[in-house]
């Protein structure tokens, strides 16, 4: 992989996760109906947890030590809370937590749906919610 080794069940999550993103990508180009395929959602939001601390690292802006994220969906859960120096495993409450539907939170999270646009309740701090994208810019 470009950003090293990884063991092959990642990269197999990594390849079908960068297939569906793309797949969605080009259907929003040409019809307008961008959906991500409902097999590749688990495999979304495994890539998005493991990698969060990495796509992250290219953000000009972190959150207060201790600010937790929580994206909570209908089968799926992805968090993570910035310790001052990287984003790791939660371990208090999260400042914000965005709610909705699996596919909407994984293409909220990814950059092809904006907040406004997403269905998503956010409880907390909404204007973390809305700067989401500024601390994990990722793909």
């Amino acid at each position: 992989m470009p950003y090293g080794d990884v063991p092959l069940d990642l990269a197999l999550e990594v390849f079908l996760m960068e297939a569906a993103v793309h797949r969605s990508d080009l259907a929003e180009a040409l019809t307008g109906d961008g959906t991500l395929t409902a097999a590749a959602l688990p495999a979304c939001a495994v890539v998005l947890q493991v990698f969060w601390p990495a796509l992250a690292g290219s953000a000009g802006t972190v959150p207060p030590v201790g600010t937790a994220i929580r994206l909570t969906g209908t089968a799926l859960t992805v968090e993570a809370e910035w310790d001052g120096t990287t984003w790791g495993a939660v371990t208090s409450e999260p400042a914000v937590v965005l709610s909705g539907q699996d596919e909407s939170l994984l293409l909220f999270a990814l950059g092809r749906l904006p907040l406004d646009h997403s269905g998503l309740t956010v409880t907390g701090d909404h204007d973390l919610a809305v700067r989401f994208k500024d601390l994990v810019p990722g793909p």
